[in-house]
């Protein structure tokens, strides 16, 4: 059984699709089924010898915000949710895009204060990840979503 967890509590998460992976089309389509239970899943796959695959960190979305999206987005637009859980509840990326893409060391965080915990960001990541990443953003927003429930997110904020 999976314990609630903390407004701080984080997990690794990377696309399926990443070209990184040395994995068939069905390898990666069975990850990303299985990422819906379990967001390590991924880490199942192979990597190409050379490469890094591009990892986020997940962080919890505020129940008040997530509550917000979802009134916002209505059981229609499933994608538009997860689009907004992407550019909210990600807390740090590794491995993409390179320094030198975006002229930047660091992707800018936002601090929201009052303990709650730094995210990208959203603005960037629309920048980045909009176009023909955007599958990858709405991918991870998914996991995003699926797993605060999961774990039984109840944050209180």
């Amino acid at each position: 059984m999976l314990k609630p967890i903390s407004i701080t509590t984080t997990a690794a998460v990377a696309w399926p699709m990443d070209p990184a992976f040395d994995a068939t089309q069905q390898e990666r389509e069975s990850c990303a089924i299985k990422m819906v239970d379990d967001v390590a899943a991924w880490k199942t796959l192979k990597v190409k010898a050379g490469e890094q695959p591009t990892v986020f960190t997940i962080g919890v979305i505020p129940a008040s915000t997530l509550t917000l999206y979802e009134d916002q987005c209505g059981p229609r637009s499933s994608k538009m949710l997860y689009w907004l859980c992407f550019k909210r509840g990600v807390a740090g990326i590794d491995g993409y895009p390179p320094a030198w893409l975006y002229n930047e060391k660091e992707p800018p965080t936002i601090d929201p204060g009052n303990g709650m915990p730094k995210h990208l960001s959203a603005a960037w990541l629309e920048q980045h990840f909009n176009g023909q990443l955007r599958d990858c953003g709405i991918f991870v927003g998914t996991v995003i979503y699926r797993w605060q429930d999961l774990v039984g997110a109840d944050v209180k904020n």
